[in-house]
């Protein structure tokens, strides 16, 4: 796996092993000063080398590239199981050893985000709406893990000291509303929102005019706003002790042979997750790493998965 230390919005990370360390799943491998998200290594396995990669987003940045040893050694990982007692700062520091940055693709991390938003907001708005055509990784997920999202939202609002969180969610995803409601139910601080299915739906001044009636003024924060996925990772980091080293993938398109949601760890090249799904098709011309609109198309697959990878679009 090739692990890059610049996986957000903020200072890179230093490498805090070197060649030749052998190392743990989950094990914490980069980290630094200031606004900066740590970066965990997603096998058990050998340093191989610390040198710059291409990745996703365009050119390089310094990675550390790890031989995996397929025995998935993990390294000790603690939660909280009384999580809902925990305040703002405490959430915010297991968030923030967890690696944990916006899942939406703007990796942020949430840490700051948390402490930035403490005691300054009425409603946690949660944004389930994943608007771009082709995308359905956040919809899986919450389908499969709707209890997970749902302790995380309830989080949040205990910490933030939130009156409840708002989970919007585009109305073309009937499964996910659904089992959301149903892992909600009997809760006064959640509310499952369905919104009608339009773009932009999920950009952070037109959810929050669809969910609130209010515009957000040019050049003003949006507050206490999450990706679902985020909430996702929120809770599995408080309540597990989980860092980041997994992404569910949408692998999708007219080039794609075998279009489906994929478990992906952190670090694996894009060209053996679209092997994985059965390869692209001879006419595939363009493979973009998010979705058609918003997306960067790829001029090389052996680019890795970063936090922030949420498709691998192949157009014909």
């Amino acid at each position: 796996v090739i692990i890059p230390m610049s996986q957000h919005i903020g200072a890179p990370c230093s490498p805090l092993v070197k060649a030749g360390d052998a190392v743990k799943l989950g094990q914490k491998i980069g980290d630094g000063e200031g606004r900066c998200s740590p970066v965990h290594s997603s096998v058990s396995g050998t340093v191989t080398a610390i040198e710059e990669r291409a990745v996703p987003s365009g050119g390089k940045v310094p990675c550390i590239i790890i031989k995996n040893d397929h025995k998935d050694t993990r390294s000790e990982m603690k939660g909280v199981a009384d999580y809902m007692s925990l305040d703002a700062k405490t959430v915010a520091a297991l968030v923030r050893e967890c690696g944990v940055v916006g899942m939406g693709g703007a990796a942020y991390p949430t840490d700051s985000k948390i402490g930035s938003t403490a005691g300054k907001t009425k409603d946690v708005l949660i944004n389930a709406c994943e608007c771009e055509p082709y995308i359905t990784s956040d919809d899986t997920l919450m389908c499969t893990c709707a209890g997970d999202v749902i302790g995380g939202a309830r989080l949040l609002a205990k910490a933030l000291g939130a009156e409840k969180s708002i989970i919007a969610v585009e109305d073309n995803k009937p499964e996910a509303i659904e089992a959301l409601r149903a892992k909600a139910e009997g809760q006064e601080d959640i509310e499952i929102r369905a919104l009608p299915t339009r773009y932009p739906q999920g950009a952070k001044k037109q959810l929050i005019l669809a969910v609130t009636g209010k515009e957000v003024a040019p050049g003003a924060r949006t507050g206490a706003l999450f990706n679902v996925t985020t909430v996702y990772s929120i809770c599995r980091a408080v309540y597990e002790g989980l860092p980041i080293t997994e992404k569910v993938v949408t692998v999708t398109g007219e080039g794609a042979n075998e279009p489906k949601n994929v478990i992906v760890r952190v670090g694996t090249p894009i060209e053996q997750v679209l092997d994985f799904a059965g390869g692209v098709k001879e006419e595939t011309c363009k493979v973009v790493c998010g979705g058609p609109m918003m997306g960067v198309a790829q001029g090389n697959l052996a680019v890795p998965v970063v936090k922030g990878t949420n498709a691998l679009l192949c157009l014909t």
